[in-house]
């Protein structure tokens, strides 16, 4: 018997576990107020700063899958949003992240099925765009922490003999397929003989218990119901499930 795994989603502020000393603390000085031309050269300084487009490729060194992915500015207090949304990345893959911003330095947080942490403090946009994710980076654990919400993997495995262009997870008792949440984009297809782990909120649905369904090229549907995310860690789709 396999079990599934839950675990936390969480974005969060951070937190970083850093000793400063004694000797890190300045006295303090209380400014004087700016003069106008200063307040003039500043203000037209940051009105020239523009976005920039900042690219990273994370690799996944860690020895473990990634499930959530962030990246955000050192000057920032939030993770901000995941980035693998319903990908997954594997251990020895990469992952290629884009946006704009003004800033030069940023943080990089990733999290594993058991919830291992594995951090990249100050990553600067002008050295090299890889960003390790290492055991060297682990942090800790944030497994039992109390807020945390129960989602569940389970890993889909197209052994069909047919490319597969729909996989739909619906809760059991639940009659509309149309409605049921499909987890490969417009552009994604799973090829036969491969394998795609998907995660699932059953603390929005309140229940374990999922009907999957995969469509082919044909629009041949195969169903699997009644699926036990408490004790189901993989699902093996095969011709014997198409549904006539």
């Amino acid at each position: 018997m396999i079990t599934a795994i839950a675990v936390s989603l969480r974005q969060g502020d951070k937190v970083r576990t850093r000793r400063v000393g004694l000797a890190a603390i300045a006295p303090r000085v209380v400014p004087r107020a700016p003069s106008l031309a200063l307040c003039v050269v500043l203000f037209a300084s940051v009105a020239t700063l523009e976005a920039q487009t900042v690219e990273l490729t994370i690799v996944n060194e860690t020895g473990a899958s990634i499930f959530f992915l962030y990246a955000s500015p050192s000057s920032t207090d939030r993770w901000g949003e995941d980035l693998l949304g319903r990908s997954v990345l594997a251990d020895g893959s990469t992952f290629r992240v884009r946006f704009s911003s003004t800033d030069d330095r940023y943080d990089i947080r990733a999290v594993d099925a058991a919830e291992n942490e594995y951090i990249v403090w100050g990553w600067l946009r002008e050295g090299d765009s890889r960003v390790y994710l290492t055991r060297e980076t682990f942090v800790g654990n944030r497994a039992n922490v109390s807020d945390s919400r129960a989602v569940s993997w389970i890993t889909i495995a197209n052994e069909t003999n047919y490319t597969v262009h729909e996989i739909r997870v619906r809760p059991s008792g639940e009659d509309r397929w149309d409605q049921a949440r499909q987890f490969l984009l417009d552009d994604q297809v799973m090829y036969f003989g491969e394998n795609l782990t998907i995660r699932i909120d059953v603390e929005l649905h309140g229940t374990y218990l999922y009907d999957v369904m995969l469509v082919d090229a044909d629009g041949d549907r195969y169903i699997v119901a009644g699926v036990d995310l408490q004790t189901v860690a993989q699902l093996v789709f095969t011709l014997d499930d198409m549904v006539w």
